[in-house]
């Protein structure tokens, strides 16, 4: 059997509903990215508004507008472990 190995690299926008600059216009900013090849991942604690107000509507534009392609979490607190498993329920 002979054994191949294909990459595929593709550019990430990560969690884009936290910055401010494209809290205006993120989905048509995701669109483009998009558009270019790009794909976009959401921070799962900033539907919970842990990042805020504007990063917690940001992710439900992306959301409700089917732009994220990837929904993740990183942990760096007691406090984000507790909400990341309130919040999805311990499913992980």
């Amino acid at each position: 059997v002979e054994r191949k190995s294909v990459r595929t690299l593709f550019w990430l926008e990560a969690h884009p509903e936290r910055y401010p600059f494209y809290a205006k216009d993120i989905v048509r900013y995701c669109e483009r990215f998009k558009e270019k090849g790009g794909k976009v991942q959401v921070n799962i604690l900033s539907f919970a508004g842990f990042y805020g107000k504007e990063a917690m509507m940001g992710a439900r534009k992306l959301c409700d507008a089917a732009l994220a392609d990837y929904y993740a979490g990183d942990i760096h607190s007691l406090q984000q472990e507790m909400l990341m498993e309130k919040y999805i329920g311990g499913a992980w």
